[in-house]
């Protein structure tokens, strides 16, 4: 059971999550809350030759801005203020595109990450628009002196607040395949917290902290769900989109359950006029006949490799 285990409370139970990396922190609302994202941007830089056995302390150009030079370290401290009321999970999301060019410890005694080696988790990732394979997850539980109280607790995030770049860097790693200097180099850090209260687990709980995202996606489609495998199927789809992006899970209300879109049905869009492209995701193995038939609009279909019968 998903939906029903975010018990809504009163008076002063509620969680509020403020990063203090952000300006402005995040929205309270009863008993969850996120933030928005904060990005700090990595510049790249050549190092002439001549100064390799030079140390050069790192200049910080404000705005969450830092220069790349080899040998240097700075101080960075991302924190997470969590004010609350009653036990909570928090979740931290960290993506890293700085292609191994800033090293840093995540503070493992505060945050266990999340274990998404078979991807289990990119469909979390993908609805809030992470890179899947640059993302990841992790979580604390939070627990209360005396609930009914707000209380501020604050973790840090980086092990000495510290990222650095190794003195082994040389100018080809800080130049793209073009020979520019890379661009794109960033940490970023978003954060989201939930009572534990009506839920099982920490996963349980990331689950429904989805669900409102995932019913966006699923707007206009139909189903069929098998609750014996947790697979659902893709029967049509009435809405007014030209452009479809097929959702990766299926909300069922009547069922109150999390189902994995492996397979789209017998004409499931036939003569579907208005639509014009379709992306179907991975989570996809089967394309059953006729399933876009006279959809004579459609000038686009992207099949991933993980469908294996059409």
């Amino acid at each position: 059971m998903l939906k029903n285990k975010l018990k809504i409370l009163t008076g002063m139970l509620s969680v509020s999550l403020a990063a203090a990396l952000l300006i402005g922190g995040g929205t309270l609302s009863y008993l969850y809350s996120p933030t928005e994202d904060k990005v700090n941007t990595f510049n790249s830089n050549l190092v002439n030759t001549a100064m390799d056995n030079f140390n050069v302390k790192i200049n910080e150009r404000g705005d969450g801005q830092y220069q790349i030079i080899p040998g240097t370290a700075q101080t960075k401290d991302p924190k997470v203020t969590l004010s609350a009321s009653v036990d909570s999970y928090v979740y931290l999301y960290m993506t890293d595109t700085t292609e191994e060019l800033v090293e840093y410890q995540i503070d493992t005694d505060t945050w266990t990450e999340i274990d998404n080696s078979d991807g289990e988790w990119d469909y979390v990732l993908e609805l809030k628009g992470y890179p899947t394979a640059n993302t990841k997850i992790y979580y604390t539980e939070a627990e209360v002196t005396e609930t009914g109280t707000v209380e501020e607790i604050e973790y840090g995030v980086l092990v000495g607040n510290t990222v650095s770049y190794k003195s082994s860097l040389e100018n080809g790693d800080m130049l793209d395949a073009e020979s520019n200097l890379r661009e794109g180099l960033a940490l970023t850090f978003s954060a989201e917290a939930i009572q534990t209260e009506g839920f099982a687990d920490y996963e349980e709980a990331l689950v429904t902290l989805q669900l409102s995202a995932i019913e966006a996606t699923q707007a206009g489609y139909s189903w069929t769900i098998d609750t014996n495998n947790d697979t659902a199927s893709i029967t049509g789809y009435n809405g007014s989109d030209t452009e479809l992006t097929i959702p990766s899970k299926i909300y069922d209300k009547d069922t109150d359950g999390l189902y994995t879109v492996t397979n789209i049905a017998i004409r499931a869009f036939k003569n579907s006029t208005l639509i014009t492209s379709v992306t179907i995701p991975d989570s996809v193995k089967s394309i059953e006949s006729n399933a876009f038939a006279g959809c004579s609009n459609l000038q686009s279909i992207t099949i991933p490799d993980s469908v294996t019968s059409i």
